[in-house]
């Protein structure tokens, strides 16, 4: 495929985007400062909203902590042994990581709790289980565009692309 023309209007576009992206982050990093210092303020606070006035603007602030525990699991399953079990609730990140046990232990149930897989309608067409025609009318297309811009180099100094028009 051929690449798109880089005009100077769209030159012009993606310097300002790369501008934005840099102001965002140092938003971004300087608004996470900010709340840690609130944070710190609001230390001991046994409230969860706290509301105030700050140049005639009513603010509502909102304040929480939450603790995060994190198990050993392996000691615990050595040290409960056959009562392991009676602690454990699904995570749902291991979950996802062992998709294809999951599936196979949940196949009788796939037609309540599944959705079509496009690749495994293209994998059973290009196999010859099913046809182009057995899926006819049953789906509709939708497209979305995505579009995403990332810094990959620096400028060289005082030098502009080539093929800007």
């Amino acid at each position: 495929m051929d690449q798109p023309v880089l005009t100077a209007e769209i030159a012009a576009v993606l310097a300002r985007y790369v501008e934005i992206q840099a102001e965002e982050r140092k938003i971004e990093q300087e608004k996470h400062s900010l709340q840690r210092r609130l944070a710190s303020h609001l230390k001991g606070f046994r409230g969860r909203y706290w509301f105030t006035e700050v140049g005639n603007r009513r603010l509502r602030i909102t304040y929480n902590e939450s603790l995060k525990v994190e198990y050993e699991e392996e000691a615990l399953r050595q040290r409960l042994g056959d009562r392991y079990n009676e602690i454990l609730s699904i995570d749902w990140t291991k979950l996802k990581g062992r998709a294809d046990l999951i599936e196979t232990l949940l196949h009788p149930h796939l037609s309540e709790i599944g959705s079509p897989d496009r690749e495994k309608i293209r994998s059973a067409i290009a196999e010859g289980r099913f046809t182009v025609e057995d899926f006819r009318g049953t789906f509709t297309k939708s497209g979305k565009p995505f579009v995403a811009v990332a810094v990959v180099s620096e400028p060289t100094t005082g030098t502009r692309p080539a093929a800007v028009e």
